[in-house]
């Protein structure tokens, strides 16, 4: 019951936490996709297959309605509960009822441990220990089979659980019985490879799968992480407020309850629990050093391939905690139940729940993993929420929403708008970033939401024609096509009639569909349909004394040759209007891709422009295409050198 207590004192504020991050991708898929169809992970973030943790979990909090989230953190509660049952267990038997009274106390005031229940995306994780723990507890008592089966479904719920398996070898190494060590390890290299070969042949059937980011090495980075691993069971500052100082004091009394009752009297001669006054052996301490080292593995191994986050590590949590708990059991009496209750409190109380200054910049950017993580997320998650709610109540069917200025550490706008969907509860709405939108979207058909940076609100964008001349022209240049037409259809009738807007939809056609996508747009701009439409749009535009006239009326008659665009684009950056200078040279560099030396230049204008991302893209093709020439040597080593400096410039 005192176990009980202190997740109940954790239940206390995780059910304060709402979805955010992941859990919008997981919870849109397990609503349009039934569960039998997307088990096999191919609807998963890419390249994980953990169908016990997210598919069949997140069906049953989809299918719970409005009571989703109240389920959600219900099963992972119910897992942290079960964990530190099986820890309690463990430590019974490899140190004694002393240390397995305390561990549980300090995995359950554990930083991770909180964030990843108040986290439904965290159940991966918990689900995965939790059967990591059970396997072991079957091995320890001798069932070798069973904990054969429990590692198996480890590796279904999160790869980490791995792990497992040599950690069980380490057990029977140190600590298990000589004269089984065949039975188990057959089984538990049966289970390994039906795992390993059921992963593999689960991905085989994936089509159409993401790549993997990459993520740059760091070591310094997983160092911090391993130490905040050992940290995290001693917490930071208090939270000072009633409600956090009230748990704090019940989490203390829970802690009490079950740590008192081993060290009221001297265990029976006759117990088959060890005695842990005494100390512990040799082949215990080795194994769960090796057990907690193991369990750091994911963090450590993954440099390079994923991000550091403490969470990887999350495996060595019992084990470190089995460990500190076996030192503070040695304590006198006394100071034991001082240590145990005040770690209780202090934790509970530095892990108490705080509000979010939403208005406060740091509010929106990311940090890392943990408990004060999940307290931002999820005000930040319910706020733009609210938002898209009020922005978008009236809507037509489909609706498509442009996302613009809002950070990526927000984690709400993903693909194409799962939070977006959860949020309106519609499963028609898609979402986009507004510089990576869909091509050819129709007015009346999309909205267009830019985060507010002073009132930190999303709000519809107010573009003055001006403006979106511009800022499709800047989208033409850098060769983002789909942003161009829609920041250029974006208006009413009148507006997107004239003729910047209208000729920048026939070049992002151009650039998408080829010239058998913007005949059709021409056509409607009356390009061409004879002399006299060409001069009079060019005079209308520029004038017929400017130096421009000529050259934009030789460009109208023969829009697709490539060199009436290119005597345009010089005429334009000798009168340093490098916007539409870029404009053309991005439109002959189209129609003629072995313009290698106008490419060259459009990739330098894009770096003067502050188009970085559109640089280096340049740059990448044309040092491709152009490879063993001196000009695709030329586009390398620039590529080289600006890459080079971003590194830089980062560290």
């Amino acid at each position: 019951m005192a176990v009980l207590g202190l997740v109940v004192v954790l239940a206390a504020d995780v059910f304060r936490i709402g979805f955010f991050a992941d859990d919008f991708h997981f919870l849109d898929i397990a609503r349009r996709v039934p569960w039998w169809a997307a088990i096999d992970g191919r609807f998963g973030l890419y390249p994980w297959f953990r169908p016990l943790s997210r598919e069949l979990y997140f069906a049953v909090v989809a299918a719970s309605g409005p009571a989703g989230l109240v389920v959600a953190h219900g099963l992972s509660l119910g897992c942290v509960l079960w964990c530190a049952w099986q820890i309690r267990a463990v430590g019974l038997r490899l140190l004694g009822p002393r240390s397995a009274a305390i561990a549980p106390v300090l995995f359950l005031t554990y930083g991770m441990t909180k964030f990843l229940a108040a986290w439904a995306s965290g159940f991966q994780d918990l689900l995965a220990l939790l059967l990591s723990l059970s396997a072991i507890k079957a091995q320890i008592d001798g069932r070798f089979r069973r904990a054969a089966v429990w590692a198996f479904l480890g590796l279904f719920a999160k790869e980490t659980a791995v792990v497992v398996f040599p950690i069980l070898v380490a057990y029977g190494l140190l600590l298990g019985p000589a004269g089984r060590r065949r039975s188990w390890i057959v089984a538990h290299s049966a289970a390994l490879a039906a795992g390993v070969a059921i992963h593999v042949i689960v991905r085989t059937t994936w089509s159409g799968h993401g790549v993997v980011p990459h993520v740059e090495g760091s070591w310094p980075a997983v160092a911090a992480a391993l130490v905040r691993t050992v940290t995290g069971f001693v917490g930071g500052t208090p939270v000072r407020e009633p409600g956090p100082l009230l748990l704090a004091g019940l989490a203390a009394v829970a802690a009490l309850v079950l740590v008192l009752p081993a060290f009221l009297k001297d265990a029976p001669r006759d117990d088959p629990h060890r005695d842990d006054r005494a100390g512990l052996s040799g082949p215990t301490v080795a194994f769960l050093a090796t057990a907690t080292a193991l369990g750091t593995l994911p963090l450590v191994l993954g440099v390079g391939r994923v991000s550091p986050h403490d969470y990887y590590a999350f495996s060595a949590a019992p084990w470190s905690a089995l460990l500190l708990a076996s030192a503070i059991a040695r304590l006198p009496r006394a100071a034991v139940m001082i240590v145990v209750a005040s770690m209780a409190a202090w934790n509970t109380s530095a892990l108490g729940y705080r509000r979010v200054d939403l208005q406060s910049p740091r509010a929106w950017e990311f940090r890392r993993w943990d408990w004060p993580e999940a307290l931002r997320l999820s005000a930040v998650a319910k706020r733009l929420q609210n938002d898209l709610r009020q922005q978008v109540a009236l809507r037509p069917d489909s609706l498509v929403i442009l996302l613009s200025g809002m950070s990526n550490g927000c984690f709400f706008q993903t693909e194409d708008g799962p939070a977006a969907r959860e949020s309106l509860h519609d499963s028609t709405v898609r979402a986009f970033w507004l510089y990576a939108p869909p091509f050819g979207l129709e007015p009346g058909h999309f909205e267009i939401l830019s985060f507010n940076q002073a009132s930190k609100h999303l709000e519809r964008h107010a573009l003055p024609l001006e403006v979106r001349k511009r800022l499709a022209a800047v989208a033409l240049a850098a060769g983002e096509a789909p942003a161009s037409w829609a920041l250029a259809s974006y208006g009413d009738a009148v507006d997107n009639a004239t003729f910047a807007l209208a000729y920048a939809r026939a070049a992002a056609a151009l650039m998408v569909g080829g010239i058998a996508g913007a005949r059709p747009v021409l056509a409607r701009l009356g390009v061409p349909d004879s002399d006299r439409a060409a001069a009079r749009l060019a005079e209308a535009e520029v004038g017929r004394a400017s130096p421009l006239y000529q050259p934009m009326v030789h460009m109208l008659r023969s829009p697709f040759e490539p060199g009436t665009h290119l005597t345009l684009g010089r005429a334009l950056w000798s009168g340093r209007h490098w916007i539409p200078a870029a404009v053309e040279l991005r439109i002959a560099a189209t129609l003629d891709p072995s313009l290698f030396r106008e490419r060259l230049t459009l990739a330098l204008l894009m770096t003067r422009m502050g188009q970085p991302d559109a640089a280096r893209r340049d740059l990448q093709a044309l040092a491709a295409d152009a490879a063993g020439t001196p000009l695709g040597d030329e586009a390398r080593d620039f590529l080289a050198s600006t890459t080079h400096s971003r590194v830089h410039a980062r560290r």
